[in-house]
């Protein structure tokens, strides 16, 4: 049913007036469907009218001139919100952003191209519409991007306007997006843009990080940095999260990946703690949780289906201060591969980083100029230095030593022998708060080392076992200590706030 063709003779919708209505109007218009950029329809049969197309003026809503199709839709959505009693909306699959084309790929109809060039303000180079084309995705791909973003980013803010013409009420709208900020970029959907078209408070993003039977889990690393540099990238747009727990799409996602169910336990609280605890930094340089919400399973409300000591550790430590160095990404960085054509994927960039070194804490370039003392890390882990702005490298070496991956594990104060990672937070209470994680396919026996501590005796305690795992003497700032993992598992730990109080 994700065709409008559903609607038309033959379809699967013929009983649901709606729906044919939709079909006959797009049917009617099919030339505003998108195109290649070779001038060829993109997937025709679903219909796709991208939202930053501009419409016949006999399809101009009321109250709209030059209107586009978003502007088609809000007016939809609005009436509807206010018959339904709604006053938000949440998108998936194949409204939320481009339908899975990215934007190298569609939508390069010649209304977008001549309306894409208004933008820019010149004619682009080209006889044709295909020619057109080949110079955007060989010279204008990052320009291409942001008028992508924009057309989406309209959609949002003018279906929230119409809904709050409509109910009188405060809209929030958003949708569910996949984790990296590059790609998303790709698919129109960039958060730093949509953040100049309405308030932040009207916005609200769910990250894609569950596993289900056609999504195999990441591994710890994977966790934290797909949630870490979905969240930092627009800190003031709040973002939640797709949470796992104990139903069928979990196990599925086992089957998919070869876990033994034995080991979901294991995989779950890795994925609940990799989330939940990630931070990152704000626009006002402070140091925060990174996700502001969690969707319980599939079913949204499934908060009886996970373990209840896993919200309730959460609850109970909130992220106030890095112990760790801090991945660090910028939009300098990215539009420099969108230059050349490319996506960064700085998502995995930053999960290969991370099996290096341990991280949950996550900056970009808006936090640099007001961060916080309080919010400064050992060192700022950098993947891509030849990318990196000398403007912005200057601030960050002002700051903290600038790392390549294996660099920052040798400076970093919380290190693990080989096939694990570690890092940790100090929480609101200044207790420090420690995730060590097993990267290993097996059960793994890891020498933990911290550093950067206070002389002294303290208890290392288990958050989930709730039990005391070694008594360690500190010395010179130093202290290590064996601890056994299991597969795929990530072990809460937590020293007591006097251990770090030089911090």
């Amino acid at each position: 049913m994700d065709t409008y063709l559903e609607g038309l003779p033959g379809g699967l919708a013929l009983n649901n007036p709606a729906w044919v209505a939709y079909s006959q109007w797009h049917k009617s218009r099919d030339y505003l469907i998108s195109t290649g950029p070779r001038g060829n329809y993109w997937f025709y049969s679903l219909g796709w009218v991208a939202p930053m197309m501009p419409l016949d003026a006999a399809d101009w809503p009321a109250d709209v001139k030059h209107a586009t199709y978003a502007d088609w839709e809000a007016e939809r959505l609005g009436r509807l919100s206010a018959v339904a009693h709604t006053r938000g909306l949440m998108a998936a699959d194949l409204i939320v952003g481009m339908p899975n084309a990215f934007a190298n790929g569609a939508d390069f109809h010649p209304r977008e191209i001549e309306a894409f060039e208004r933008k820019l303000g010149f004619v682009i180079p080209g006889a044709t519409g295909s020619e057109k084309s080949r110079f955007i995705l060989a010279h204008l791909m990052s320009e291409w991007l942001d008028y992508c973003c924009d057309g989406y980013g309209w959609f949002y803010t003018a279906v929230g306007r119409k809904i709050r013409q409509y109910t009188g009420k405060e809209p929030l709208v958003g949708g569910q997006i996949y984790a990296d900020p590059s790609l998303n970029r790709w698919l129109g959907l960039d958060m730093r843009r949509f953040r100049r078209l309405q308030e932040p408070i009207n916005w609200y993003f769910e990250v894609e990080m569950q596993g289900d039977p056609m999504r195999s889990m990441p591994p710890p690393n994977g966790t934290a940095a797909r949630i870490g540099t979905a969240c930092a990238w627009e800190p003031d747009i709040l973002l939640g999260s797709k949470m796992n727990v104990k139903d069928s799409s979990f196990t599925g996602s086992l089957a998919l990946g070869h876990e033994p169910e034995a080991f979901g336990d294991a995989i779950l609280r890795s994925h609940w703690f990799q989330i939940v605890f990630s931070h990152i930094a704000g626009r006002d340089g402070v140091l925060r949780r990174g996700i502001a919400g969690l969707e319980y399973g599939y079913g949204s409300t499934q908060t009886g289906d996970i373990d209840p000591a896993i919200p309730a550790l959460m609850n109970a430590h909130i992220p106030r201060a890095p112990f760790g160095p801090a991945y660090y990404f910028s939009e300098a960085m990215m539009r420099s591969f969108e230059r050349e054509g490319k996506d960064w994927q700085v998502t995995g960039d930053a999960e290969g980083a991370l099996a290096t070194v341990g991280c949950g804490y996550f900056v970009t370039e808006v936090a640099l100029d007001r961060l916080a003392p309080k919010a400064r890390p050992a060192c700022w882990i950098v993947t891509q230095p030849a990318r990196l702005p000398a403007v912005e490298r200057n601030k960050l070496s002002a700051i903290a030593p600038v790392c390549s991956p294996a660099e920052a594990a040798a400076v970093s104060p919380v290190q693990t022998t080989a096939n694990a990672n570690g890092w940790g937070f100090i929480d609101q209470t200044g207790v420090l708060v420690l995730l060590i994680a097993n990267l290993s396919p097996t059960e793994n026996n890891v020498v933990v080392t911290l550093s950067s501590l206070v002389d002294g005796t303290y208890a290392l305690h288990d958050e989930v076992a709730n039990n005391t795992v070694a008594t360690l003497k500190v010395t010179g700032g130093v202290c290590r200590f064996p601890l056994g993992i299991l597969r795929a598992d990530t072990r809460l730990l937590t020293l007591p706030a006097a251990a770090v109080a030089n911090h």
